[in-house]
């Protein structure tokens, strides 16, 4: 049975949130994802890979031992590094680091589908010989009230209703979720731009270099969801930090093919992010 490595990344709230309402709502979400729809996948070998980053040495997810339900068979890996400026393409390529096989799933702390996604996910890239693709064509945002009903009934099916929905726009930075890469593939095209710091764009700019390289802008037929968490904007400065990716993922779509030269030549070692020193950041502790 092959083997899925389902890699999501996690940072530590700074002190103004630990205690409002965005963490608390961010740990439930982790936890319905794990229980309820990771939980519920068969026909693969699935191994979670959870990476948590503190800004300050202190850790809040990986570190409550009621996360994961006493009774999942899930294989779950903890990986816990520390530095003071978050980087979620650097968690990405250090979790990689702990992956088994070929098979590498990107995704968040607030996406989840249906019950059967992994198996018929891995007969379609087998069978079609995928090595990238953005794993989705719709994404539902489920609202507060919903998101509140569904861990209630625990159920990864939410009623019918008003939703928002939106399709992947190439190009425009609306991609993430959930993003596949053969193992091989991600190696080709230099792995994630760690240049991209916070949030926002790093899967638009990586999908841009698989396109490039491939010449083909893969799409998975299926639906995922989005659950409700509080928009936080006084800490570190979200919307600057995506307008900062947003204007590097411009500059480097006019030439993709040094920019994935140069991520395979200088970025090899995954402790290291291109504008840092490798001992600026801490080790990785299983």
């Amino acid at each position: 049975m092959e083997t899925i490595n389902y890699i999501i990344p996690l940072c530590r709230c700074p002190d103004n949130r630990m205690h409002g309402e965005d963490f608390p709502e961010r740990k439930g979400s982790l936890k319905f994802i794990l229980d309820e729809f990771l939980g519920r996948q068969t026909g693969v070998k699935l191994k979670v890979i959870l990476i948590e980053q503190s800004v300050d040495g202190e850790y809040c997810y990986l570190d409550d031992s009621t996360l994961l339900d006493p009774s999942s068979k899930l294989d779950v890996v903890n990986i816990r590094v520390k530095h003071p400026v978050f980087n979620k393409s650097w968690l990405y390529n250090l979790a990689v680091q702990k992956a088994e096989g070929p098979h590498l799933m990107f995704s968040e702390s607030d996406i989840f589908c249906f019950d059967n996604f992994m198996s018929n996910f891995l007969k379609h890239v087998n069978s079609n010989n995928i090595p990238w693709t953005l794993a989705w064509n719709l994404l539902c945002y489920i609202s507060k009230n919903e998101k509140s009903l569904i861990f209630k009934e625990r159920r990864p099916v939410p009623h019918k209703g008003n939703f928002r929905l939106q399709k992947p726009t190439p190009g425009k930075g609306s991609e993430g979720g959930i993003v596949y890469f053969h193992r091989d593939y991600f190696e080709k095209i230099g792995r994630y731009n760690e240049w991209m710091e916070g949030l926002g764009g790093i899967d638009n700019e990586i999908l841009m270099r698989a396109k490039f390289e491939s010449g083909v802008y893969h799409q998975y037929d299926n639906l995922i969801y989005h659950l409700w968490h509080p928009i936080v904007k006084d800490d570190a400065h979200p919307d600057q930090q995506r307008k900062k990716n947003s204007t590097i993922t411009k500059h480097t779509s006019h030439n993709q093919k040094f920019v994935i030269d140069y991520l395979r030549k200088h970025c090899k070692s995954s402790t290291k992010m291109p504008a840092c020193k490798v001992e600026d950041y801490g080790g990785i502790k299983k």
